[in-house]
């Protein structure tokens, strides 16, 4: 039973998180993290649930104690758009905006040197990858099918030329795109033909702002 409760524990708070954050393990970086937390999870609920092995009280209470983490780790998402203005939330997830008194929106460098934005399409949650030599917003399959997009009707006409040679795209219209206190209906956009790690906020989205800079090892967009 010990084990039992721990194991379902576990299951249910990492469907909880795969459920909100989709695209959370796409990177190889990310599935390195999320299996080294699930261990250190199921390491100290083991300790936890031998401390008493005998006494069913105990089980019971740290039962309890397990739904409680899980509890709170969903009231922790329910204050999610305060939680993501707090800067060492900004830090813990760098695709999570700090926002300013002015508006201005800032992002974190991530490890491999690139910049990434949680991005709503269409209401939906997509990761993108900031990249100024693209020109469009290209959105892979899997996120465009995400957004609500019918992948297997587009045409897929457009010759773009990349750092990998030239691949085929679809364009398409995003009803709505929404980077925190930015919104923007009825942007052009386009599909890969190909499968992509992630999708790409290239100078489509970009010329849409104020202004937006680099320096150091921050991203800062002005609406």
């Amino acid at each position: 039973m010990r084990y039992a409760v721990v194991a379902l524990c576990i299951l249910a708070l990492i469907l909880f998180l795969k459920w909100q954050f989709p695209y959370a393990a796409n990177s190889e970086s990310d599935q390195m993290h999320m299996v080294y937390l699930v261990m250190l999870l199921a390491l100290v609920g083991r300790g936890i649930m031998h401390s008493k092995r005998h006494e069913l009280s105990q089980n019971i209470k740290y039962a309890c104690i397990w739904l409680g983490i899980i509890l709170l780790i969903v009231t922790a998402y329910s204050f999610r758009d305060v939680l993501t203005n707090n800067r060492v939330i900004a830090e813990l997830v760098p695709q999570r905006a700090t926002i300013a008194n002015d508006g201005s929106m800032t992002f974190r460098r991530r490890e491999d040197g690139h910049f990434y934005i949680e991005a709503k399409v269409n209401n939906m949650p997509i990761l993108f990858m900031v990249d100024t030599g693209a020109s469009d917003i290209v959105l892979s399959p899997d996120d465009a099918k995400q957004a609500g997009i019918s992948v297997d009707t587009l045409n897929f006409s457009r010759m773009y030329q990349t750092a990998n040679g030239v691949v085929k795209g679809a364009s398409v219209r995003l009803a709505s795109l929404r980077v925190g206190n930015i919104h923007i209906a009825d942007i052009p956009a386009s599909v890969n033909g190909a499968p992509m790690e992630h999708s790409l906020l290239g100078m489509r989205f970009l010329s849409e702002l104020t202004s937006y800079k680099v320096e150091g090892g921050t991203l800062t967009l002005v609406p």
